[in-house]
């Protein structure tokens, strides 16, 4: 594990998160950043001021504090590094969630007259941060991209709600869409389930859990999705400096108490994963959860699931909301193109 670099005066490593975020070339020069290169691949140019700015001045994505004042964090740095599209047409509904109604934000194209397809988004954040907020420039992006209604779930997070909680308000949630598609004007033959880290960890629970309902997804959209917390895979170590670091992944473990065997918590070990729905997976080169999501993937294909896998081995971890990043951004758009072309098949 990294050593603790000194301290510096409080707000410095925000600021300095600030610039690089909005202006990661112009960051990358005037800091002379190296360039990173681990068994042969190298990290894209525009990322090395991210996580250097993260490393350098304390100021990676969690830090230290309470819960308010990490997702005040989190929350931050989401908006200093999106570009929201303001061609999109967004509302508020709540959805059916295990123990309540949950809040839900619903996108579509401006030009999109509904009866299309759809997709359930849950947002990533390791199952403790993240809301509807920092993920609305990603949904955004999704719908237009994919030409499909997203319905992103802001379903409950630990310590307020520990495992089960996330992955049983996903299950619920999934299935009211499922349930009430065409009075959305959504095509319920067609509609996907997705997300981002902790999200797409979710999302594959919610693939397999639903496979033999008279409904269920028709495709299952995993970024950089963590699939087990049975075992600790080779990127954990490789990758542990790259804006997701060894040690958030043990404080989101910890905080989230999941029991680490059991399918809801780590779909990789699930006894049988045969008939769930294909599968778009996308990871990250410099991703402590790289080989987790390839791992995934793998499986999937041996049970004859079809799976499209982009390995974007450049890339960090949180990319999918990286829109400043050209590189980053490039490859969301490529992830939103093939699930669109996935839920327009049929």
């Amino acid at each position: 594990m990294n050593a603790t670099p000194p301290p510096v005066k409080k707000g410095l490593g925000f600021r300095a998160s600030q610039v690089a975020l909005r202006h990661p070339t112009l960051a990358r020069r005037m800091m002379r950043q190296p360039v990173t290169t681990i068994d042969g691949t190298t990290l894209d140019p525009e990322l090395e001021v991210v996580v250097a700015s993260s490393r350098i001045f304390r100021q990676p994505f969690l830090g230290g504090g309470t819960e308010r004042e990490r997702r005040g964090r989190i929350k931050r740095a989401a908006k200093l590094a999106a570009a929201a599209r303001q061609d999109i047409r967004v509302w508020t509904r709540q959805v059916d969630g295990a123990d309540g109604p949950l809040d839900a934000r619903w996108y579509r194209h401006r030009n999109d007259p509904g009866g299309g397809p759809g997709m359930v988004y849950f947002h990533g954040g390791g199952w403790v941060v993240g809301d509807l907020e920092t993920h609305d420039a990603a949904c955004r992006h999704l719908a237009a991209e994919a030409q499909t209604t997203v319905v992103s779930v802001d379903y409950r997070l630990a310590p307020e709600h520990v495992f089960p909680a996330a992955p049983h308000d996903a299950i619920a949630a999934t299935r009211w869409v499922l349930a009430h598609a065409e009075q959305h004007d959504i095509d319920p033959e067609r509609i996907g389930v997705g997300g981002d880290s902790a999200g797409g960890n979710l999302s594959a629970v919610v693939a397999q859990q639903l496979r033999d309902d008279d409904r269920a997804p028709s495709l299952q959209m995993l970024i950089y999705p963590g699939t087990t917390f049975a075992e600790r895979m080779p990127s954990r170590e490789r990758y542990t400096r790259f804006v997701l670091t060894d040690a958030d992944m043990d404080y989101f473990t910890n905080t989230y108490e999941p029991e680490r065997t059991n399918p809801l918590a780590s779909p990789l070990c699930a006894d049988s994963v045969k008939g769930v729905c294909p599968a778009v997976v996308a990871v990250a080169g410099f991703d402590p959860l790289h080989d987790e999501g390839v791992a995934y993937a793998d499986r999937l294909r041996a049970a004859g699931v079809e799976v499209t896998l982009f390995d974007f081995e450049s890339l960090v971890h949180g990319f999918y909301q990286m829109d400043v990043v050209s590189s980053a951004r490039s490859a969301s758009a490529k992830v939103n193109h093939t699930v669109g072309e996935y839920l327009h098949r049929s």
